[in-house]
């Protein structure tokens, strides 16, 4: 089986413009992040899906394929579809965040696992929400059915808990994504939705689709950095490493 990482990089990111090269102690996120994909031995291949050529600077010691992009993508997966075409031989193309230097090895193994399954054609990561992070809009909140396939992805509470006498777990999505080749393409090749454009949610896309995500649970989260808070954090994490 020919697993394949491609990594979108995004200079001006929307929350913390330029997060990806920022210094993590002696090297920048987007290095870090590779270093540590490249340290999992998993992946047949790694590539960079970038909208800037800084990136072919800062990741030229790590002799790593970057693809430089002059496309305005809306998402990461509209990103790395624009070179699936490449990677028509793979038998799995992931997504991997360029924001998240310390995703763990057994999250993409967990990933790559889901698709024994053979109508799999999309995989992705949830993890339990604790009662105070149900109400914050920042988790992508996901509902499965007994299969653990994705049912809807929203912003908001869901499920609605109105039967007090029930108790029932929340979930948060964790944007690590698995796909076919096929499934990526099409992905990129379909309008946005109503609600992916009105939840901002690229996984959506596939839901309004008819397409099924086949979500596993993980039990633990590792930091992404999104915010100069999650900058120090991560500064501090990787010094007690």
């Amino acid at each position: 089986m020919k697993v394949v990482a491609l990594i979108p990089a995004r200079l001006e990111a929307s929350r913390f413009p330029k997060k990806l090269i920022q210094d993590l102690n002696g090297k920048p996120v987007i290095y870090r992040t590779v270093e540590n994909v490249i340290k999992m031995n998993v992946f047949d291949e790694i590539a960079i899906v970038a909208d800037d050529a800084i990136f072919i600077d800062i990741l030229k010691p790590l002799d790593i394929k970057v693809f430089h992009t002059t496309e305005n993508f809306e998402c990461g997966s509209d990103r790395i579809a624009s070179v699936a075409q490449f990677y028509q031989d793979a038998d799995i193309l992931i997504n991997v965040q360029g924001d998240e230097p310390f995703i763990k090895k057994d999250f993409i193994v967990t990933l790559i696992d889901s698709f024994k399954d053979t109508a799999v054609s999309v995989a992705s990561l949830m993890h339990k929400l604790d009662e105070n992070e149900v109400d914050n809009q920042n988790f992508v909140k996901v509902v499965v059915n007994e299969k653990n396939d994705a049912l809807l992805f929203s912003r908001s509470v869901i499920p609605f808990h109105r039967n007090k006498n029930y108790t029932f777990d929340y979930y948060r999505h964790i944007g690590v994504y698995a796909f076919k080749p096929s499934a990526l393409q099409a992905f990129s090749q379909w309008n946005y939705g109503v609600l992916e454009m009105a939840e901002q949610i690229e996984a959506l896309r596939f839901i309004e689709n008819g397409i099924k995500i086949r979500m596993s649970l993980i039990n633990e989260l590792t930091l992404g950095i999104d915010t100069p808070k999650d900058l120090e954090l991560a500064r501090k994490y990787f010094s007690n490493l």
